[in-house]
């Protein structure tokens, strides 16, 4: 993908710019589009993630962020809830 150029998966400028992308890179697949999935559930929420966060494609943006979609932030005790129901979500997507 050429630098000028807003992918039209994950919105991403910065598909193909060598080692900062290494991240967005991997989520082109062998013939170079973008593999990322806005109906994905988030790990933390089981929320469509709608947008690329740096969380990962696995992250919704409000979630990377430590906030409800309401907008209210997480307390202590939501934090934990939400990192053991990622970290199951993770080993079912066999991430560890």
């Amino acid at each position: 993908m050429i630098n000028d150029q807003w992918c039209p998966k994950c919105g991403c400028k910065h598909h193909g710019e060598g080692s900062l992308s290494k991240y967005i890179d991997s989520l082109l697949d062998k013939d170079g589009n973008c593999t990322f999935n806005p109906e994905q559930l988030c790990i933390y929420c089981d929320l469509p993630v709608g947008n690329l966060s740096m969380g990962g494609p696995l992250v919704c943006p409000s979630c990377d962020c430590g906030h409800h979609r309401d907008g209210r932030r997480w307390t202590l005790q939501d934090a934990m809830l939400k990192y053991d129901h990622a970290r199951r979500a993770m080993a079912e997507h066999g991430i560890s």
